[in-house]
């Protein structure tokens, strides 16, 4: 027994190698949303909706710091074109860099800690959302480095060493702006380890100080606060209260038609929220109708725009009426509970194997589910969980809610990827709390 527990992670390291091999070979890459300009820029033209299979000519090499995928971007690039010297490059460049930022983090966590419960907790999503990493979309950087900040982790609550743990947190945190969610995980765990003797004070301060001004960069670049500002408000208010949780539809595509073939009725439901006078906008989304509401209310500038309903309006509408916030919660969870995670819609079937969407199609459909049922890895039958594991647990169940504070309902369930991708964090941090209180060093 003690054999085959020897032998096991290098086998489980094996298989996902030869499962990335057959990956390379038949997915291809995902539809642009128009996401791909945030990360491109001017350094290469990629249509909206195109399946994007062709090779592409780099306009330019200059080096994007916008965001991580920015960056990462920006390096392949240059090392295709410059070091390579291959003239242009696809999706599949990026894949195999991902991909081995990816299996060299896995790979020493393996070697050092084994195969162990998050080890499979961080290769479920790699299975299921595997084509996400062909593509230029941010969420593809989150699942490559959650590996690594699982080492940091380790070795936060374990060898006094926070150095991993920063670097990882600062790539994390600047590679998307919802991630701001998962920031009061990263600050607990700097806390706790501090707390407990863990880690210098001075490292603790450098940790804390790099991870906060990283997601601050973050969200200060952002250039899209008028649509997620719309969508916040008109969709994220609108399709709560209109209970899109209990609609007969399962992913965004699909909730946009019911909207669409019920708008009346649903809409009569919030017709005491509507903002303007005239006009109907509770549970629309900025595309395709927002803009053609605001441009002929003649509120066309992003001043006015973010001042009527931006982040501070919302918040103001939350405050005024508390039964909102309870409908955003409930539905929001009911949705991210129902939802089909499969991305059809940005799926571009060039490449794909039929056996393998086969195999992963029902759990994909089922993600939700098995999201919430982390839950039930958090806590130990053997001992009361402590008030820090009870925090972490409801930061994780407010995850949905995050979603919709931040871009309302408007592709849930890409947004609702990379918190699945995080999962393992939340569950091995609590678990090494737990370990914390069974050698007799209780969080304060």
């Amino acid at each position: 027994m003690s054999r085959f527990i020897e032998l096991l992670p290098p086998f489980v390291f094996g298989i996902l190698v030869s499962i990335s091999m057959i990956f390379y070979f038949n997915l291809g890459p995902m539809k642009n949303n128009s996401d791909y300009v945030r990360v491109l820029g001017s350094v290469i033209q990629i249509d909206q909706g195109a399946d994007n299979s062709a090779c592409k000519v780099p306009q330019s090499l200059s080096f994007n710091v916008s965001s991580t995928m920015a960056i990462f971007f920006s390096t392949v690039a240059a090392l295709v074109v410059k070091v390579f010297g291959f003239d242009c490059l696809t999706e599949n460049s990026i894949f195999v860099a991902l991909v081995l930022i990816y299996l060299l983090g896995l790979g020493i966590y393996l070697k050092r800690f084994g195969f162990t419960i998050e080890v499979a907790l961080m290769i479920l999503p790699y299975l299921v959302f595997p084509q996400i990493l062909k593509s230029y979309y941010e969420e593809a950087v989150i699942l490559s480095l959650v590996p690594w900040m699982a080492v940091g982790l380790r070795n936060l609550f374990v060898s006094r060493k926070s150095g991993l743990f920063a670097i990882s947190c600062v790539l994390f945190f600047y590679t998307k702006a919802q991630m701001i969610a998962v920031l009061p995980l990263a600050l607990i765990a700097l806390y706790l380890g501090y707390r407990n003797g863990k880690l210098a004070w001075k490292n603790f301060a450098i940790a804390l100080v790099i991870t906060s001004s990283a997601l601050l960069m973050n969200l200060s670049k952002s250039g899209f606060s008028t649509v997620n500002s719309y969508n916040r408000y008109f969709n994220g208010i609108g399709w709560s209260v209109q209970e899109v949780g209990e609609w007969p539809a399962f992913n965004y595509s699909d909730r946009q038609e019911y909207f669409k073939q019920n708008q009346m009725a649903l809409q009569k439901l919030t017709s005491g929220l509507e903002p303007i006078d005239g006009f109907s906008l509770m549970g629309t989304t900025v595309w395709p109708d927002g803009m053609r509401f605001f441009l002929k209310a003649g509120i066309v500038t992003n001043h006015e725009y973010i001042q009527r309903f931006g982040l501070s309006a919302f918040l103001n509408a939350l405050v005024s009426s508390p039964d909102i916030l309870l409908n955003i919660a409930t539905q929001s969870i009911k949705v991210a509970l129902v939802s089909d995670y499969n991305l059809s819609y940005l799926s571009s079937g060039l490449g794909s194997s039929d056996i393998y969407y086969y195999l992963k199609r029902p759990i994909a459909e089922w993600y939700g589910i098995i999201f919430f049922a982390h839950l039930l890895l958090f806590f130990s039958l053997k001992r009361i969980p402590s008030r820090w594991e009870i925090l972490i647990a409801a930061l994780y169940l407010a995850l949905p809610l995050a979603i919709v504070f931040g871009d309302g309902y408007a592709e849930f369930e890409k947004h609702m990827v990379p918190f699945m991708m995080s999962a393992p964090l939340y569950y091995l941090t609590v678990r090494l709390i737990g370990q914390q209180r069974a050698n007799h060093i209780e969080p304060t």
